[in-house]
């Protein structure tokens, strides 16, 4: 009788932490992944979100693992061993990517707001592509030392909760807690180091206020980092029943997927991005590049868009005597050039107006610049090309073509329209640019005039 009390007892703890299990990922789940798409769609250009963008995937891979094992708890069934060995130590090699990570995210922090130049290549380029591939190649390590037969991590109905087992399991065990006590030791101390720069030089030197925001983003991953390991210290102390280990593993997913949430609630332009408020483009916080239905093309090198909104748009025909699409694509390759030659004289005055010291990340503005110079170069080669095989271009709509020629030159016309060479119903006509300025943006708007 009393057997059947107990079995009784623990069939409905199963269904109660599986079920618990089941909802907390289904429900961080869509957050999380949402999250790690804004980063890695928006933020491609800036060191620290990509850093972060893999801080998240391996969280997003432990707390898919606690899914599938909260359906086998729910339903009371226990895994082969074999099924059991391999997702516990998916489980925790992702763990100990993701504590590497926050290592990697604390020295880019020192290196990027301590402003120490002998370190900024580490986080640029493949440096920082080995950065990121070390971390899983430690978690893959850990994973193979997992799979030895004398350590196991299983998930224990009864505890519902991964546990070591094995002749080296108690000695995994410790290691695990012996490494996140190191990186967080290590990463209160560089913490530290940058309160006390940020105190000494507070009215020298001004940090990009970007900069501070993924300070704070970092640190309150520390934070519930920090928060699981006191969880773990503490624990014994207030719940000394079997259940104490099953909480500590609903309190692991519950930080894995706050994460998401912590950083959404201190950064703005995440949580613009996540909840889909901003179409912008985001390129760098120094420079904004977009492009705008009418006018075409805006260009503002220190920041701020003068539009709320950034569409790229088609034009279309609307008649035979227009000529849109064909005739757009010269003014736009006369546009490429003359921006090619402004983005050159924009890099050459930043040089000289901004020092070093009172802005680290023009390095990267620099490789941003350089980037797009290659970008608008290899649009000018594709073009000349193809006006060298003699391409010709249709326009569905207007039954328009154009004939693109190489022009390197100015022709004064009325309005100052730039020329182009396109033809549309046997009548000449030119494709144009008229610059003006407004408020200190540089905008160019594209019209169509009729030659004499």
């Amino acid at each position: 009788m009393e057997q059947t009390e107990e079995a009784t007892s623990m069939a409905s703890d199963d269904v109660v932490f599986g079920l618990w299990m089941i909802g907390l990922v289904t429900v961080f789940m869509p957050i999380y992944l949402r999250f790690l798409y804004c980063l890695y769609h928006h933020f491609k250009n800036i060191a620290a979100y990509q850093i972060m963008l893999h801080n998240g995937i391996p969280y997003v891979v432990q707390i898919a693992v606690e899914w599938f094992f909260g359906v086998f708890t729910a339903a009371s069934f226990q895994p082969p061993m074999l099924f059991n060995k391999v997702c516990g130590g998916l489980w925790n090699a992702a763990f100990h990517a993701a504590v590497f990570n926050l290592l990697v995210l604390t020295v880019n922090r020192l290196v990027v707001i301590c402003n120490i130049h002998s370190m900024h290549s580490l986080f640029r380029g493949r440096p920082q592509h080995a950065c990121i591939v070390l971390q899983y190649v430690w978690g893959l390590a850990m994973f193979a030392s997992y799979m030895t037969p004398q350590i196991t991590i299983a998930y224990s109905l009864k505890s519902h909760a991964f546990e070591f087992i094995g002749d080296y399991g108690s000695a995994a065990a410790q290691f695990d807690l012996a490494f996140s006590e190191c990186v967080l030791l290590v990463s209160a101390l560089i913490y530290g180091a940058i309160f006390l720069f940020i105190l000494k030089t507070r009215g020298q030197r001004r940090i990009e206020r970007h900069e501070l925001r993924i300070l704070i983003n970092i640190f309150c991953l520390h934070l519930t980092f920090g928060s699981l390991i006191a969880a773990y210290h503490l624990q014994p102390m207030f719940w000394s029943s079997h259940q104490a280990a099953g909480v500590l593993n609903l309190a692991i997913v519950v930080k894995c997927g706050s994460d998401p949430l912590c950083v959404l609630a201190t950064n703005r332009s995440i949580r613009r991005r996540f909840l889909g408020c901003s179409d912008n483009v985001v390129a760098h916080p120094v420079y904004h590049l977009c492009l705008v239905s009418r006018p075409m093309g805006i260009w503002k090198p220190f920041g701020g868009m003068k539009s709320s909104k950034a569409v790229a748009s088609r034009s279309r025909a609307e008649s035979p005597g227009e000529l849109f699409g064909v005739c757009e694509l010269k003014a736009h390759l006369v546009e490429a050039e003359k921006a090619l030659g402004d983005l050159r004289t924009h890099v050459e005055a930043l040089k000289k107006l901004i020092e070093p010291r009172m802005m680290p990340s023009l390095p990267v503005f620099e490789k941003d610049v350089t980037r797009m110079m290659n970008s608008i170069e290899d649009l000018l080669v594709r073009v000349r090309e193809a006006r060298r095989q003699n391409c010709g271009i249709a326009n569905s709509s207007s039954s328009a073509s154009c004939v693109i020629q190489e022009k390197k030159t100015r022709k004064v016309l009325p309005r100052n329209c730039l020329k182009g060479s396109c033809i549309t119903g046997g009548q000449p006509s030119t494709c144009v640019m008229n610059p003006h300025e407004d408020e200190g943006t540089l905008i160019y708007s594209f019209t169509i005039c009729q030659l004499d």
